[in-house]
C-alpha cells in the first residue's frame, strides 16, 4: 500500500493523471490515519499539501480545482488522530485565501464547504492555528465573510453563522483579549459594515412588500442582537454603523430626496425604535438627539466603504498592521482612539465624509490622529453634555421644509416611541415647555393643514397627555387663555353655524375618544382640534368644563306631517318613531325627484326621504323646520360664547 501510496506522489509531482492522484493519495492518507500511522508521515514528509496548493496556482480547469477543494475537505473531515498536525500546516490559510474564481459554476459551492468542515474544527484550544497575531489577520474569519450577500439564501444565513460561531470561540479562547481588539478594528469593521449595508439593502427591497424580504429583516435583527450580545464590546460600533449606513445618508438629505425615500427614512427609523429583537438604548438616545438637538458642531471622520471586500485588498497585510499596532508617539492606543470615534459619531447628525475609496487605509487613519481627535472629541461631547439644546419640532419640518401629511405622522410615531422608551423626559421643563408650543402651534395652526390631519392630531395629543405633569399646570393654562381661547372666538365669529351644528357633538365624541366620524367633514376639523387641547386641559382637573347640553328652554307648537309619519316636537322631530335633535339635521329639496331630503350630518349612510302629496304641507314643513333651526342657533351662539369665557376666569 506504501509503494502504490508513493507511486500517485510521482504521478502527482510530475503532473500525471493529476485528478486521479489527487483522489487516491486522499483516500490512502485518510486510511494511514485510521490504520497505519506511517502513510500519513509520508503524507507530511513529502509535503502533499504544498503540491495540491502548486497546482492550483497553475491551472485553470475547475475540474482539477474541485477535485483538490473536495479532496483536501475530505481529509479535514476524516482525519481524526492527526487533526492537530493538519490543521498546525501554514498552507492551510493559503487554501482559504487562494483566488478560486468564485464565478466559475459550482467552485463557489465546494470553497463554501471546504470553509464549513474548516470551521467546524475550530475551537478555543486551536483558534491560534486559524489567527495570524503578528499580522493581526483571520482568514478563516474575513474569507468565509464573503458570502454576506450572496444570491443563495443558505450561504448568506451560513456566513453569519459562522461569524457568530467565531466570535463565541474567541470569548472563550486565552486570546480573547487580543481577538476582541482585532474586532474593534480594520479589516473586521469592513465585514460587521458590510452587513449592515446589506441590511439597508433589504429595507429598500421591503418597499415591495415581499415577505421574503421583511422575514429576512427579522433574521438580521437576531443576528445583530447576538453580535452584541456574545461581544458586547461590539454594540457601540454596531450603533455606530446603523447611524452611518441606515439612518444618517437618508436623514441629511430629506429636503432633496422623494416622498418614497422619506418614507423609508422614517421607516428605518422606526424600525430601530420599535424593534423588540435588537434593542439598544444607545441608538434611541443617539436618535432622539439627532430629531431634536438644535445644533451639533460639524466633525470630520472616515466613513468605511460600502460593499467593500477587504480580501481583495493587495495591502492587507499592512493594512491590519498599521489598524491594530499602537504607535509609541501617541498615549492611548488607535483601537482606544476609535471606540471614542463610535462613542461620540451618533451624537452628531451632519458628517463631512472622508471617503476611504480614494485613500489608502492607513492615510484615512493617519488622518484621524492628525486632526487631534481626541480634544475635538472632549469638546463635542462637553458641548452636548452643557449647551441648552432647544427640542423643537420644526427641527423636523420648517428647517426642512420637506415633510407631507404621511411623513409627519411617521415623525410623531417616532416622538411617542421616544417618549415611551422614557427618553423625551430627558429634557429639562424649559425644553419640555418649548416642545409643547411648538407641538401644539402646529396642531392648532389652520395653515398647516397637510400636518394636522385629525389622524396627527390625535398622536399629537397621546404625546401631550404623557409630557405634561402638574409642573405644566400653569403653562397649559396660560397658553389656553392667550392663545387657544383667542384663536377659537376667532373661528367661532368666522364660522358660527359649523360651531351650531358640530360643537357639542364634537366635544362629546372628544370625551368618548371616537371622532372618526368627522374625518370626512373637513370643515369641522379646526373645532375638533381646538377642543382636543381643551379636553386635555379638562382631564387634568386643572380647569372645569364648562361646555354642558344646552337647555334651549324653547317651547314650539307640536307640528305633525303626512298624516302623523313626521311630527315636530320642540327641537327635534320625529319620523317613522325616529327622533332626531334638528341641528344634527340638514334639509334639501330635490326638485328632480321632487322629494325632501333630511341628512343626518353624523351618518352620510342615513338619509330620509320624503315626498309629499301636498305641496302647501311640504312648504309649510320646510319653512318650520328652517325656523326652528335659525332660532335654535340664535339662541345657541350666545350661550356657547357665554360657557367659552368662563375659561377666562
Amino acid at each position: 500500500m506504501q509503494q502504490d501510496f508513493m507511486i500517485q506522489i510521482q504521478n502527482l509531482q510530475q503532473n500525471i493523471n493529476i485528478k486521479e492522484a489527487i483522489t487516491t493519495i486522499t483516500e490512502l492518507t485518510i486510511f494511514g490515519d485510521q490504520n497505519n500511522q506511517d502513510i500519513f508521515d509520508i503524507f507530511i514528509e513529502q509535503k502533499i499539501i504544498d503540491e495540491f496548493l502548486r497546482i492550483l496556482k497553475k491551472t485553470n480547469e475547475s475540474d482539477v480545482i474541485i477535485t483538490i477543494l473536495s479532496s483536501v475537505s475530505m481529509l479535514f473531515t476524516n482525519i481524526n488522530k492527526n487533526i492537530i498536525v493538519l490543521l498546525s500546516l501554514p498552507q492551510l490559510n493559503e487554501f482559504i485565501i487562494f483566488d478560486y474564481n468564485l464565478k466559475k459554476e459550482e467552485i463557489p459551492d465546494y470553497y463554501i464547504n471546504f470553509i464549513k468542515i474548516i470551521s467546524n474544527k475550530l475551537n478555543a484550544n486551536n483558534i491560534n492555528l486559524f489567527f495570524n497575531s503578528k499580522y493581526c489577520q483571520f482568514p478563516l474569519l474575513l474569507y468565509s465573510q464573503n458570502f454576506y450577500n450572496s444570491k443563495d439564501n443558505l450561504t448568506r444565513i451560513y456566513a453569519r453563522h459562522l461569524l457568530l460561531h467565531i466570535l463565541k470561540i474567541t470569548k472563550e479562547s486565552k486570546l480573547s483579549h487580543i481577538l476582541i481588539k482585532y474586532l474593534q478594528c480594520y479589516p473586521f469593521l469592513q465585514v460587521l459594515s458590510n452587513h449592515v449595508q446589506f441590511m439597508k439593502d433589504l429595507f429598500l427591497n421591503t418597499k415591495e412588500k415581499n415577505d421574503d424580504f421583511d422575514e429576512e429583516l427579522k433574521l438580521m435583527d437576531h443576528f445583530f442582537k447576538d453580535v452584541s450580545k456574545i461581544i458586547p464590546e461590539l454594540q457601540q460600533i454596531l450603533d455606530n454603523l446603523f447611524m452611518q449606513i441606515l439612518i444618517l445618508p437618508y436623514y441629511k438629505q430629506l429636503p432633496n430626496i422623494q416622498e418614497d425615500q422619506k418614507n423609508q427614512c422614517f421607516n428605518i427609523i422606526l424600525h430601530f425604535l420599535q424593534n423588540d429583537i435588537y434593542i439598544s438604548e444607545r441608538l434611541s438616545l443617539a436618535i432622539f438627539t439627532l430629531m431634536f438637538s438644535h445644533e451639533i458642531p460639524q466633525f470630520q471622520i472616515f466613513e468605511i466603504e460600502v460593499n467593500y471586500l477587504p480580501v481583495q485588498d493587495t495591502d492587507l497585510k499592512d493594512i491590519c498592521s498599521n489598524f491594530f499596532s499602537n504607535s509609541q508617539g501617541i498615549q492611548e492606543s488607535r483601537f482606544m482612539i476609535l471606540e471614542k470615534l463610535n462613542y461620540t459619531l451618533s451624537f452628531i447628525p451632519y458628517l463631512t465624509s472622508y471617503y476611504s475609496k480614494t485613500n489608502p487605509k492607513q492615510i484615512l487613519f493617519d488622518e484621524l490622529l492628525k486632526n487631534d481627535i481626541i480634544s475635538n472629541l472632549t469638546m463635542i461631547c462637553k458641548m452636548y453634555q452643557n449647551k441648552q439644546l432647544q427640542y423643537n419640532i420644526y427641527n423636523i419640518y420648517a428647517q426642512l421644509n420637506c415633510l407631507n401629511e404621511s411623513n409627519y405622522q411617521q415623525v410623531l410615531n417616532i416622538i411617542l416611541i421616544l417618549m415611551m422608551n422614557k427618553h423625551i423626559y430627558q429634557m429639562t421643563s424649559s425644553q419640555k415647555v418649548m416642545f409643547l408650543i411648538n407641538l401644539i402651534n402646529i396642531m392648532i395652526n389652520e395653515q398647516e393643514k397637510g400636518l394636522n390631519t385629525i389622524e396627527n392630531c390625535k398622536i399629537s395629543i397621546q404625546i401631550v397627555k404623557e409630557l405634561i405633569s402638574n409642573y405644566e399646570k400653569r403653562f397649559m393654562i396660560a397658553l389656553l387663555r392667550c392663545k387657544i381661547l383667542k384663536q377659537m372666538e376667532i373661528h367661532f365669529v368666522n364660522s358660527e353655524i359649523i360651531y351650531y351644528k358640530y360643537f357639542l357633538k364634537i366635544q362629546q365624541c372628544i370625551e368618548d375618544e371616537n371622532i372618526q366620524i368627522f374625518k370626512n367633514k373637513p370643515e369641522t376639523h379646526q373645532i375638533i382640534r381646538f377642543l382636543m387641547v381643551l379636553n386635555v386641559i379638562f382631564e387634568q382637573g386643572w380647569l372645569k368644563n364648562p361646555f354642558q347640553k344646552i337647555n334651549y328652554n324653547l317651547v314650539f307648537e307640536l307640528k305633525s306631517y303626512k298624516n302623523g309619519q313626521i311630527k315636530l316636537i320642540n327641537c327635534q322631530i320625529i319620523i317613522d318613531d325616529n327622533t332626531y335633535d334638528i341641528e344634527e339635521l340638514e334639509i334639501k329639496y330635490d326638485q328632480v325627484e321632487n322629494k325632501v331630503i333630511i341628512v343626518n350630518l353624523f351618518d352620510d349612510n342615513e338619509n330620509t326621504k320624503i315626498e309629499f302629496e301636498n305641496v302647501k304641507e311640504q312648504n309649510d314643513f320646510l319653512t318650520e323646520f328652517q325656523r326652528r333651526q335659525q332660532i335654535q342657533e340664535q339662541h345657541f351662539v350666545p350661550e356657547i360664547l357665554q360657557q367659552l369665557n368662563k375659561l377666562y376666569l
